[in-house]
């Protein structure tokens, strides 16, 4: 039966967000996303050459790794996902809110901006660690090979 319910709640949320505004925002979240992706990782490798200098970022990911410079590259570079994913989506929010047809819109549709947004701010907590793992792994990727 909750199956059923929830289908039918999410098939009422679906028709509500058939508006261009919508699909304007999801195209500017996973763009804000890979933005902010790159500019986090861009700061870890900055952190990454301060304590490692002769590391150069063409040796990163070259092809001939060992095992724990992989994980630790792959650590570095992917804990950063969830916290960027996360403010990506929630700077699309906030910029689209200043938007005044797109604020009406959303408003029609999803209440206020406190709540579009209040939804990311406990996952925002957790994903935290994210830069705190990048940290530690650029700390302790002694060699790219």
């Amino acid at each position: 039966m909750k199956i059923i319910e929830f289908y039918h709640n999410a098939r009422r949320r679906a028709e509500r967000r058939k508006s261009p505004w919508q699909f304007l925002l999801i195209i500017f979240g996973f763009c804000a996303w890979i933005a902010i992706w790159y500019r986090l990782f861009n700061l870890i490798w900055i952190i990454h050459v301060y304590i490692y200098p002769s590391h150069q970022f063409s040796e990163f990911w070259n092809g001939d790794e060992s095992a724990t410079s992989l994980l630790l590259s792959f650590l570095m570079m992917f804990a950063l996902a969830p916290i960027s994913m996360i403010s990506g989506f929630m700077l699309s929010n906030i910029l689209f809110w200043l938007i005044a047809p797109a604020r009406k819109n959303f408003e029609r549709n999803q209440g206020t901006l406190t709540y579009a947004t209040s939804g990311l701010l406990k996952p925002l907590k957790w994903s935290l660690l994210g830069i705190i793992i990048s940290i530690i792994s650029a700390n302790l990727l002694h060699s790219l090979k």
